[in-house]
């Protein structure tokens, strides 16, 4: 609530005193002064909303590569992410469902979702080499995540080259693929939703540059109220000859400045 009062009494000594120099313009003290009441005033009249960050809490692990932590604090000024051959998140006709990709993730009601944002970076040497941002979407959480529905974002090596990778994949549908060639072994990515819709909107960031590379129609339907888990993920799907699933090298993925947002 906005003190009205206050408010009033504290314009009323601002024009009371503005024409005398000696009380107002030249007392450092008093100038002080009053630029503080006229912050105070600004953030009693502006209202705001507090927002979760993931920067001051713990995400838990999915498909975590033996050795690892299973939990890991994002206070850290870099995540890694270790992904061992064979790992994917990928779901193609007739058969193939890849969901063992590693992640470290944080559930929230899907709906109080406001911005992701991340800079990945890697030595990306195999084919579909990857690593970004991820979503389970409408999510029943850690204990009871099926994969059902997901968005994965971010560098995907293909064609000898690192591109900004997108690949969705609706419930009881397959994965999409959308690849914007960028030749660089680093990325800033930002999710955010679509201003009164229900769409995702994928950015690639460049310094003061912002293009829009994705969108998702479907990722915010009124219908999804359950959870949506977001996190940093890994992925090698190729490995080479005479490596087993689950054996061989490791592909590190490293992420700077992760930043996950909720309204409250």
């Amino acid at each position: 609530m906005i003190d009205m009062a206050a408010r009033t009494a504290f314009w009323r000594s601002i024009h009371a005193n503005a024409g005398n120099r000696s009380a107002f313009g030249t007392d450092i003290s008093q100038r002080v002064g009053y630029k503080i009441q006229l912050i105070q005033l600004v953030q009693s009249i502006i209202p705001t909303k507090p927002i979760y960050q993931t920067m001051s809490t713990t995400l838990q692990g999915l498909n975590i590569t033996p050795g690892s932590p299973s939990t890991i604090s994002s206070t850290n000024s870099t995540i890694t992410v270790q992904a061992l051959p064979v790992t994917d998140l990928w779901r193609k006709p007739p058969s193939t469902n890849s969901t063992n990709a590693p992640a470290y993730i944080i559930y929230r009601p899907l709906q109080k979702f406001k911005r992701a944002r991340v800079t990945i970076s890697a030595d990306w040497t195999r084919l579909y080499d990857q690593g970004g941002l991820v979503f389970y979407i409408n999510s029943r959480g850690l204990d009871e995540e099926n994969y059902g529905s997901w968005v994965k974002t971010g560098i995907e090596f293909f064609d000898e080259r690192p591109n900004v990778g997108t690949v969705t994949t609706p419930v009881d549908g397959y994965s999409d693929w959308s690849l914007v060639p960028t030749g660089k072994k680093s990325a800033t990515i930002e999710v955010v939703p679509e201003k009164g819709g229900p769409s995702m909107h994928v950015y690639l960031i460049e310094e003061e540059k912002r293009t829009l590379v994705r969108e998702v129609a479907w990722v915010f339907q009124e219908k999804y109220d359950q959870l949506l888990g977001v996190g940093v993920y890994a992925a090698r799907p190729t490995n080479v000859e005479g490596e087993e699933s689950g054996k061989g090298e490791a592909l590190s993925v490293n992420f700077e400045g992760l930043e996950i947002e909720w309204t409250e």
